[in-house]
């Protein structure tokens, strides 16, 4: 995952000390000190398609969807599809919030209807360009950055190989070609 926003700020504001101490809850603790913190406009340029422009408070991509704790925060996001899912969150009072974690609890649709925009909305991408109003808060698998304006996010088919114990007595399976992309 990597994100901007409020999970950036989280991650940067939770010391290793309490997450020695407290393990994942050292986030949420962190995150009751961040929620509060304003919005900014964003561009989104998904896969050279037009700008979309958003207030976000938080923008996360995935390629797997469950955080520490065992949240499944981005449901479609799977590590073998050659996409990247891009979360993106802007809850609005308090009501908006308690929409916002039933959203993500329940893996609502977030369709917008009426005049009121959901505070949720998914996109799916290989490759997109962020741009944010004013600098943000910035990480990158749990790792905080520095703080910026711009995230680029890219699929890079066969980039990541993962090695597995073989089952005694099964044949071995054969490598795919370098930037094969399989599924």
């Amino acid at each position: 995952m990597a994100g901007a926003g409020l999970d950036a700020a989280v991650m940067e504001r939770t010391g290793d000390r309490a997450k020695s101490a407290l393990g994942w809850p050292a986030y949420v603790l962190a995150g009751m000190e961040e929620i509060g913190k304003g919005r900014t406009g964003v561009t989104l340029r998904l896969d050279g398609g037009p700008a979309l422009r958003r207030e976000a408070r938080m923008i996360l991509a995935a390629n797997v969807g469950t955080l520490q704790g065992g949240v499944r925060i981005v449901p479609d996001a799977a590590p073998d599809d050659g996409y990247l899912d891009l979360l993106v969150l802007d809850p609005r009072g308090a009501g908006g919030w308690l929409r916002t974690l039933r959203t993500l609890l329940r893996h609502q649709d977030t369709t917008a209807t009426g005049r009121e925009p959901h505070p949720v909305e998914y996109f799916r991408f290989r490759h997109a360009e962020l741009t944010f109003a004013t600098p943000q808060p910035r990480e990158y698998d749990g790792e905080s950055a520095a703080h910026g304006t711009r995230l680029m996010l890219s699929v890079l088919p066969g980039a990541l190989t993962v090695l597995v114990p073989r089952e005694e007595g099964a044949a071995p399976v054969p490598r795919p070609a370098p930037g094969a992309v399989t599924a």
